[in-house]
């Protein structure tokens, strides 16, 4: 199984690491708890998260899929959640000359503050 792939009924395993997708379509490092006895679902635990967050998810939805690695997973949440991410580089820093929206300095100060 490569990185990235969904996870099939065959694979799924207790204890194994994955990531799962949220409702907004973001996927999160997980471990594998509990296997349906029809491996047709597993229960998420999402790391980092509290229990309130724990799901079942169907395997047949493809909501899980064997982990890409850390890096590959922030430049797809980036892009996910921001969209086109424009002037970031790979060390983590800024390029200046490419941003390309500045925001205000006080954005809910009252207008001409």
């Amino acid at each position: 199984m490569r990185p990235g792939d969904p996870i099939g009924h065959r694979s799924a395993t207790r204890g194994l690491k994955v990531q799962g997708i949220d409702q907004g379509g973001v996927w999160y490092n997980a471990t594998v708890k509990e296997v349906a006895p029809d491996n047709s679902r597993v229960f998420l635990t999402f790391t980092g998260f509290g229990a309130s967050h724990n799901r079942w998810h169907t395997l047949k939805d493809k909501t899980v899929r064997a982990r890409l690695p850390a890096d590959k997973l922030r430049k797809e949440t980036e892009l996910r959640v921001w969209g086109k991410v424009v002037g970031r580089q790979a060390d983590g820093t800024w390029q200046v000359s490419s941003i390309k929206h500045r925001l205000p300095l006080f954005p809910h100060a009252p207008y001409g503050c």
